[in-house]
Protein backbone atom coordinates (compact mmCIF):
# COMPACT_ATOMS: atom_id res chain seq x y z
CA UNK A 1 0.00 0.00 0.00
CA UNK A 2 0.71 3.40 -1.30
CA UNK A 3 2.18 5.65 1.94
CA UNK A 4 -0.21 9.03 2.06
CA UNK A 5 2.79 11.32 2.30
CA UNK A 6 3.99 9.75 -0.89
CA UNK A 7 0.77 10.38 -2.68
CA UNK A 8 0.81 14.17 -1.31
CA UNK A 9 4.67 14.41 -2.41
CA UNK A 10 3.78 13.28 -6.12
CA UNK A 11 0.51 15.76 -6.40
CA UNK A 12 2.21 18.95 -5.32
CA UNK A 13 5.35 18.35 -6.87
CA UNK A 14 4.19 16.95 -10.18
CA UNK A 15 5.17 19.44 -12.73
CA UNK A 16 2.01 20.18 -14.66
CA UNK A 17 3.80 22.04 -17.73
CA UNK A 18 2.97 25.21 -19.27
CA UNK A 19 -0.55 25.34 -20.97
CA UNK A 20 -1.55 27.74 -24.07
CA UNK A 21 -4.76 29.07 -21.86
CA UNK A 22 -2.38 30.11 -18.36
CA UNK A 23 0.34 32.51 -17.87
CA UNK A 24 2.75 30.38 -15.87
CA UNK A 25 5.07 31.52 -18.42
CA UNK A 26 4.92 35.14 -16.95
CA UNK A 27 3.61 34.48 -13.42
CA UNK A 28 5.04 30.79 -12.50
CA UNK A 29 3.36 27.78 -11.20
CA UNK A 30 1.33 26.73 -7.86
CA UNK A 31 4.24 23.94 -7.98
CA UNK A 32 7.34 25.56 -7.88
CA UNK A 33 7.67 26.33 -4.25
CA UNK A 34 6.80 22.18 -3.83
CA UNK A 35 9.57 21.36 -5.98
CA UNK A 36 12.07 23.59 -4.44
CA UNK A 37 11.89 22.76 -1.04
CA UNK A 38 8.80 19.94 -0.42
CA UNK A 39 9.82 19.33 3.66
CA UNK A 40 9.98 23.13 4.11
CA UNK A 41 5.78 23.22 2.66
CA UNK A 42 4.37 20.62 4.39
CA UNK A 43 6.11 21.60 8.01
CA UNK A 44 4.54 25.16 7.77
CA UNK A 45 1.12 25.50 10.45
CA UNK A 46 -1.91 24.90 9.09
CA UNK A 47 -3.18 28.31 9.50
CA UNK A 48 -1.74 31.35 8.29
CA UNK A 49 -2.22 35.16 8.35
CA UNK A 50 -1.92 36.36 4.44
CA UNK A 51 -0.64 39.95 5.95
CA UNK A 52 -0.24 41.17 9.18
CA UNK A 53 -3.89 41.08 10.58
CA UNK A 54 -5.26 39.87 7.47
CA UNK A 55 -7.62 37.34 5.86
CA UNK A 56 -6.69 33.66 7.56
CA UNK A 57 -5.60 31.18 4.79
CA UNK A 58 -5.40 27.60 5.39
CA UNK A 59 -2.54 25.75 3.59
CA UNK A 60 -3.70 22.66 1.81
CA UNK A 61 -0.64 20.40 1.82
CA UNK A 62 -0.58 20.21 5.77
CA UNK A 63 -4.55 20.42 5.98
CA UNK A 64 -4.90 17.03 3.54
CA UNK A 65 -2.57 15.27 5.58
CA UNK A 66 -4.39 16.07 8.85
CA UNK A 67 -7.60 15.09 6.98
CA UNK A 68 -7.26 12.05 4.49
CA UNK A 69 -5.51 8.33 5.18
CA UNK A 70 -5.11 5.65 2.37
CA UNK A 71 -7.12 2.42 3.00
CA UNK A 72 -7.47 -0.61 1.08
CA UNK A 73 -10.93 0.54 -0.12
CA UNK A 74 -9.32 3.52 -1.43
CA UNK A 75 -6.17 2.06 -3.04
CA UNK A 76 -9.03 -0.34 -4.77
CA UNK A 77 -10.47 2.17 -6.25
CA UNK A 78 -7.49 3.57 -7.41
CA UNK A 79 -6.59 0.78 -8.95
CA UNK A 80 -9.47 0.25 -10.53
CA UNK A 81 -9.70 4.14 -11.93
CA UNK A 82 -5.93 3.27 -13.25
CA UNK A 83 -7.39 -0.06 -14.73
CA UNK A 84 -10.03 1.45 -16.79
CA UNK A 85 -8.01 4.34 -18.25
CA UNK A 86 -5.00 2.53 -19.27
CA UNK A 87 -7.08 0.07 -21.03
CA UNK A 88 -8.89 3.23 -22.78
CA UNK A 89 -5.72 4.98 -23.68
CA UNK A 90 -3.50 1.68 -24.36
CA UNK A 91 -0.10 2.73 -24.44
CA UNK A 92 -0.77 6.16 -24.33
CA UNK A 93 -1.47 5.84 -20.71
CA UNK A 94 -0.74 8.75 -18.69
CA UNK A 95 -2.52 9.35 -14.97
CA UNK A 96 -4.60 12.12 -16.09
CA UNK A 97 -6.81 14.66 -13.72
CA UNK A 98 -10.04 13.47 -12.39
CA UNK A 99 -13.03 14.09 -14.67
CA UNK A 100 -16.26 13.30 -15.41
CA UNK A 101 -15.41 10.20 -17.19
CA UNK A 102 -13.58 8.89 -13.97
CA UNK A 103 -17.54 9.70 -12.39
CA UNK A 104 -19.02 8.26 -15.35
CA UNK A 105 -16.87 4.64 -14.66
CA UNK A 106 -17.70 4.70 -10.66
CA UNK A 107 -21.24 4.92 -11.09
CA UNK A 108 -21.29 2.39 -13.88
CA UNK A 109 -19.35 -0.18 -11.62
CA UNK A 110 -21.95 -1.00 -9.36
CA UNK A 111 -19.25 -0.68 -6.44
CA UNK A 112 -20.03 2.66 -5.40
CA UNK A 113 -23.15 4.69 -3.63
CA UNK A 114 -23.77 8.42 -3.29
CA UNK A 115 -21.20 9.31 -6.51
CA UNK A 116 -20.82 13.54 -6.70
CA UNK A 117 -20.67 15.45 -9.61
CA UNK A 118 -17.50 16.67 -10.29
CA UNK A 119 -16.23 19.98 -8.19
CA UNK A 120 -13.89 22.25 -7.75
CA UNK A 121 -13.22 24.19 -4.39
CA UNK A 122 -12.33 27.41 -6.97
CA UNK A 123 -15.92 27.36 -7.00
CA UNK A 124 -16.60 27.82 -3.68
CA UNK A 125 -15.93 30.81 -0.98
CA UNK A 126 -13.54 28.61 1.18
CA UNK A 127 -10.19 29.85 2.89
CA UNK A 128 -8.27 27.22 1.12
CA UNK A 129 -4.44 28.50 -0.10
CA UNK A 130 -4.60 25.88 -2.80
CA UNK A 131 -7.69 24.53 -5.20
CA UNK A 132 -8.33 21.29 -6.38
CA UNK A 133 -10.82 19.48 -8.41
CA UNK A 134 -12.60 16.19 -6.90
CA UNK A 135 -15.91 14.23 -6.26
CA UNK A 136 -16.81 11.89 -3.48
CA UNK A 137 -18.28 8.65 -2.97
CA UNK A 138 -18.99 5.66 -0.68
CA UNK A 139 -18.16 2.25 -1.35
CA UNK A 140 -21.60 0.29 -1.42
CA UNK A 141 -20.21 -1.97 1.93
CA UNK A 142 -20.24 1.15 3.33
CA UNK A 143 -23.39 2.80 2.08
CA UNK A 144 -25.20 -0.65 3.59
CA UNK A 145 -23.75 -0.23 6.77
CA UNK A 146 -24.95 3.46 6.86
CA UNK A 147 -21.23 4.34 8.17
CA UNK A 148 -19.32 7.86 7.13
CA UNK A 149 -16.54 6.36 5.42
CA UNK A 150 -16.04 8.34 2.44
CA UNK A 151 -13.73 8.09 -0.40
CA UNK A 152 -12.74 11.24 -2.28
CA UNK A 153 -10.75 11.24 -6.01
CA UNK A 154 -8.92 14.36 -6.26
CA UNK A 155 -6.40 16.48 -8.13
CA UNK A 156 -4.40 19.35 -6.85
CA UNK A 157 -4.04 22.60 -8.62
CA UNK A 158 -0.45 22.92 -9.23
CA UNK A 159 -0.30 25.48 -11.93
CA UNK A 160 -0.97 28.96 -12.74
CA UNK A 161 -4.50 29.67 -14.37
CA UNK A 162 -6.81 27.97 -12.69
CA UNK A 163 -8.36 26.32 -15.83
CA UNK A 164 -5.36 24.59 -16.19
CA UNK A 165 -2.46 22.70 -14.57
CA UNK A 166 -3.90 19.60 -12.32
CA UNK A 167 -1.99 16.94 -10.91
CA UNK A 168 -2.43 12.82 -11.79
CA UNK A 169 -5.75 11.57 -9.42
CA UNK A 170 -4.93 9.80 -6.51
CA UNK A 171 -7.90 8.15 -4.20
CA UNK A 172 -7.94 8.37 -0.50
CA UNK A 173 -10.26 8.38 2.36
CA UNK A 174 -11.53 10.95 4.28
CA UNK A 175 -10.96 10.62 8.51
CA UNK A 176 -14.25 11.31 10.01
CA UNK A 177 -14.65 14.68 11.08
CA UNK A 178 -18.61 14.20 12.26
CA UNK A 179 -19.15 17.39 10.39
CA UNK A 180 -22.14 16.17 8.14
CA UNK A 181 -22.70 13.67 5.50
CA UNK A 182 -20.77 13.66 3.53
CA UNK A 183 -17.88 15.50 4.83
CA UNK A 184 -17.33 18.61 4.24
CA UNK A 185 -14.60 20.25 6.66
CA UNK A 186 -11.90 19.19 3.93
CA UNK A 187 -13.39 21.42 1.42
CA UNK A 188 -14.98 24.11 4.23
CA UNK A 189 -12.35 23.86 6.87
CA UNK A 190 -13.66 25.79 9.63
CA UNK A 191 -12.02 28.72 10.61
CA UNK A 192 -13.43 30.45 14.45
CA UNK A 193 -12.52 33.89 15.60
CA UNK A 194 -12.56 34.41 19.49
CA UNK A 195 -13.59 37.99 20.05
CA UNK A 196 -12.60 39.57 23.24
CA UNK A 197 -15.33 41.37 25.34
CA UNK A 198 -18.13 39.00 24.13
CA UNK A 199 -18.52 36.44 27.00
CA UNK A 200 -15.83 33.83 25.47
CA UNK A 201 -17.93 33.47 22.30
CA UNK A 202 -16.09 32.52 18.98
CA UNK A 203 -17.68 33.23 15.81
CA UNK A 204 -17.02 31.17 12.09
CA UNK A 205 -17.37 33.98 9.93
CA UNK A 206 -15.66 37.29 8.87
CA UNK A 207 -19.11 38.54 8.46
CA UNK A 208 -20.49 37.18 11.89
CA UNK A 209 -17.22 38.78 13.52
CA UNK A 210 -18.12 42.12 11.79
CA UNK A 211 -21.62 41.72 13.25
CA UNK A 212 -19.95 41.78 16.71
CA UNK A 213 -18.75 44.90 16.55
CA UNK A 214 -15.07 43.96 14.63
CA UNK A 215 -13.85 46.01 11.79
CA UNK A 216 -12.63 44.54 8.53
CA UNK A 217 -11.67 46.53 5.50
CA UNK A 218 -11.72 43.62 3.17
CA UNK A 219 -7.87 42.09 3.84
CA UNK A 220 -7.22 43.77 7.55
CA UNK A 221 -8.22 43.61 10.82
CA UNK A 222 -8.03 47.42 11.64
CA UNK A 223 -6.64 48.85 15.04
CA UNK A 224 -9.92 49.42 17.03
CA UNK A 225 -11.30 45.25 16.15
CA UNK A 226 -11.84 43.20 19.41
CA UNK A 227 -10.09 39.77 17.66
CA UNK A 228 -7.76 37.82 19.87
CA UNK A 229 -7.47 34.43 18.12
CA UNK A 230 -8.30 32.99 15.13
CA UNK A 231 -8.06 29.06 14.87
CA UNK A 232 -9.53 26.63 12.17
CA UNK A 233 -9.81 22.82 12.74
CA UNK A 234 -8.32 20.04 10.83
CA UNK A 235 -8.73 16.75 10.71
CA UNK A 236 -9.89 17.06 14.35
CA UNK A 237 -7.18 19.32 15.74
CA UNK A 238 -7.61 23.11 16.62
CA UNK A 239 -4.62 24.98 14.90
CA UNK A 240 -4.37 28.75 15.53
CA UNK A 241 -2.75 31.98 15.09
CA UNK A 242 -2.70 33.47 18.85
CA UNK A 243 -1.44 36.91 18.04
CA UNK A 244 -3.67 39.21 15.17
CA UNK A 245 -1.28 42.16 14.38
CA UNK A 246 -4.05 44.88 13.05
CA UNK A 247 -3.64 47.59 11.00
Amino acid sequence: MVDLEDKLRAMFCEKTGNDIIDSSIAYGNGYDKYVVNYERQRNLPVLFLQNPGGTPCVRLLPHLANCLTVTEKSEQLEKLLNDNDRQASGDEYIIDMVSQRHIDFVKSSGDYSNVGILENTYNYDTLLETDFQFFLCQHIEDFYKNNDNWLIVLSVHGGCDIRSGYSGYHVFEIQDDNSGHPPLSIIFPKILFDISGSDGDCVDSISSAVSRGCKFNGSSWLKDSKIVRVAVESGGELYTVTEIEKQ
